[in-house]
């Protein structure tokens, strides 16, 4: 492996998805540095999703390749496939937790799926996770629907956690929260950078995210990564498609730009 994909976490290169006439990328390219919590952003219709799907392996690119954490995708057979997707973890928008379990057992399902350990280990390194994701003791056995919207969200990304992933990938982690627990997740997610070392790759709209809570921040337009840099640097830059998410964002956060900058 060279020093450059040592110190990447994802290279995209060339990337195209369609969907019969409809091109959502064409020629996309993206790097995300490991170690680094990086917001995905940009406006409706973009392609984030799809990013995201190629990203995980659920979906295949028209066009173009994709490296993940040094492999290249395309040239994996199905195995190789499965052992690299388990060494990332995904916390989806609405949590998409079994509603049948507890909060434990949830997070105690990929252990037992994929980790040779007995019962006993398998609680104990869940209850660590449950413990990471910031969650109380009293929530563990609770089901999905005695959780509040926040408790859901740490309850999916403890189990996203669950196999000690080398990249988490959170999709929208803030949306529907409250101002103060959108807050305490921005602090959570940066305290999971610093403690653990993994690569954060999310999608987000949430200003205060996007410049609180990101080391690289990557915008999507024109069917490409139109810009990426810092959020300060993207907010200063004079393409259109730019001016206008940042100025519109600005007048629904809790901090206006000029505060933010």
């Amino acid at each position: 492996m060279s020093a450059v994909q040592e110190e990447t976490a994802i290279e995209v290169h060339g990337l195209c998805n369609r969907f019969g006439a409809h091109v959502v990328h064409e020629g996309l390219d993206l790097v995300v540095p490991r170690g680094k919590v990086v917001s995905l952003v940009g406006g409706s219709g973009s392609g984030k999703t799809v990013l995201l799907n190629n990203l995980i392996m659920l979906t295949r690119p028209a066009a173009g390749s994709i490296r993940i954490l040094g492999r290249d995708v395309e040239a994996l057979g199905r195995e190789e496939r499965i052992r690299l997707q388990l060494r990332l973890g995904v916390m989806f928008q609405q949590g998409a937790l079994f509603t049948s379990l507890t909060v434990l057992e949830n997070v105690m399902l990929p252990l037992a799926e994929h980790a040779r350990l007995p019962r006993r280990l398998r609680e104990e390194a869940a209850m660590l996770k449950i413990q990471l994701a910031g969650l109380d003791a009293d929530a563990v056995h609770r089901h999905p629907r005695e959780l509040s919207g926040g408790m859901t969200k740490r309850a999916a990304l403890a189990r996203a956690l669950a196999l000690d992933p080398e990249i988490l990938f959170l999709d929208e982690p803030t949306s529907g929260l409250d101002p103060v627990s959108a807050r305490a997740f921005d602090r959570l997610v940066l305290a999971l950078r610093d403690a653990l070392g993994v690569t954060i790759f999310q999608i987000t709209h949430d200003l205060d995210s996007i410049f609180g809570a990101s080391d690289l921040v990557v915008f999507l337009a024109r069917k490409k990564v139109l810009a990426a840099g810092t959020a300060e640097e993207l907010a200063q830059r004079p393409e259109p498609e730019l001016r206008a998410y940042f100025s519109a964002r600005a007048g629904g956060s809790n901090c206006s730009l000029n505060t933010c900058l």
